[in-house]
């Protein structure tokens, strides 16, 4: 990528123990915001945050839960969280999503983590590109995230984590409206992490087969 005269290229690197997750147990405290919530990948999320001691969850979803999408959300309670769910939510809609977040500032609990975990994926090679089918991709994961920046200041959150790929490095050509919106996310936790935020990319890699039961790495 050119920026400021110069030519930057990725390179995959390893976290030094001091920035992983596992050194923060006070990010496991508090209350805990997750978008794109039904998503067995955000399921395992809250799974994991939940066995680490998290109590106090709220899921954003788009849609209203599936039976197996409900029964997980139960298992959860019985583990001992409290959830809210906020079903039929586009992350997209600055102001309905606005709603959600005011709600959290105005309660007054600590915001431990929020991890912005939408997607919506329509293949498309780049020579190939409808701007119509890019923005439909872009809407959830780039303006979501717009707005969770917009309320670091209020919110003060622990820890951000925004979903990305090895799609914006390198990845199937069919993906190149994922890998650019991915490559946006990238770039918005690169510049509010050095403004000092706690913001970070999930720069996952590929999944087992079948996008709808992608919850384990291959």
């Amino acid at each position: 990528a050119p920026r400021r005269g110069s030519v930057f290229v990725p390179r995959l690197t390893s976290l030094p123990p001091s920035l992983k997750t596992d050194a923060i147990p006070s990010l496991y405290y508090g209350r805990h915001i997750i978008t794109g919530a039904l998503s067995p990948f955000a399921r395992t999320i809250a799974f994991w945050l939940v066995e680490l001691g998290a109590r106090d969850l709220w899921l954003i979803a788009r849609r209203t839960p599936s039976p197996q999408e409900q029964e997980a959300l139960e298992k959860l309670q019985r583990l001992g969280a409290h959830i809210r769910l906020w079903d039929n939510v586009d992350v997209s809609n600055k102001a309905s999503f606005e709603s959600i977040l005011e709600e959290a500032y105005v309660d007054s609990i600590p915001i431990s983590t929020i991890f912005h975990l939408p997607g919506h994926l329509e293949d498309a090679l780049l020579s190939t590109l409808q701007k119509d089918s890019l923005e439909r991709v872009l809407a959830p994961k780039v303006e979501g995230a717009r707005t969770i920046i917009d309320w670091l200041p209020r919110l003060n959150p622990q820890y951000v984590g925004f979903s990305s790929s090895a799609s914006a490095t390198f990845g199937p050509r069919e993906l190149a409206t994922h890998a650019i919106a991915n490559g946006i996310l990238e770039g918005f936790a690169e510049k509010y992490r050095r403004a000092g935020w706690p913001i970070q990319t999930l720069g996952w890699g590929y999944w087992e087969e079948g996008r709808a039961d992608r919850t384990t790495l291959t």
